[in-house]
């Protein structure tokens, strides 16, 4: 038990070598420099993003502070574009956003024409609509952070062996004490899962069992 982004170079040195050049090139290094991750999101999506007594609430922005506790070593450190399903698109096109955290059906056309990319589904809704991280085409280091981060959230960051830990910091570019403010954040994407389901339950979504990837 003792694979995380090592074992992604040990089956492709050359490929995890060219995906740390795409992140330190561009929006890891990008966050880093303005110390904020921006994240698109619904204004009013119960469970997953919503103004709960003048405060954001939900997974998506749970996942959004994780992102910061990574990148940044400070969950705090978020911003939040309000999006609809008609202008979510442009807003990550334009940069306006870094990840977008969005529910809506998905097409081909998103990835074959919109330049977006779906990381993982983690939610199933009403009307074939599906909840996850999409980031934009062209930033392949980007899509391979959230990726990992995603399946060492779901292992749990506290199991994550100290050799892939320092492989995301020089690989990814991730603070140097990653694992430990994501551990000091939320103990398990099933902790995060479990604080909002009822209202997403509620309306009708269902979670989706998540793509680990190498296990430790």
């Amino acid at each position: 038990m003792r694979r995380f982004l090592a074992a992604l170079i040990i089956q492709s040195a050359a490929g995890i070598a060219f995906c740390g050049v795409a992140a330190h090139a561009g929006t890891v290094e990008d966050i880093q420099a303005r110390g904020i991750v921006t994240c698109a999101v619904p204004a009013n999506t119960p469970g997953i993003a919503a103004m709960e007594e003048g405060k954001r609430s939900g997974l998506a922005i749970d996942l959004c502070g994780v992102l910061a506790a990574a990148v940044l070593g400070r969950p705090a450190a978020t911003a939040f574009v309000e999006v609809s399903p008609d202008d979510a698109a442009l807003a990550l096109q334009a940069e306006d956003a870094d990840i977008l955290f969005m529910p809506q059906p998905w097409r081909l056309a998103q990835e074959a024409e919109e330049g977006m990319l779906l990381v993982q589904p983690l939610l199933q809704g009403p009307d074939g609509q599906i909840f996850g991280p999409v980031v934009r085409q062209g930033d392949d280091g980007w899509f391979v952070t959230v990726r990992w981060l995603l399946a060492g959230l779901v292992a749990r960051p506290v199991n994550i062996p100290d050799v892939d830990r320092n492989a995301a910091v020089s690989g990814l570019g991730l603070a140097p004490r990653w694992r430990e403010e994501m551990a000091a954040f939320t103990e398990s994407y099933d902790a995060l899962l479990a604080r909002h389901m009822k209202p997403l339950a509620d309306a009708g979504w269902s979670a989706l069992p998540v793509v680990e990837g190498p296990r430790f």
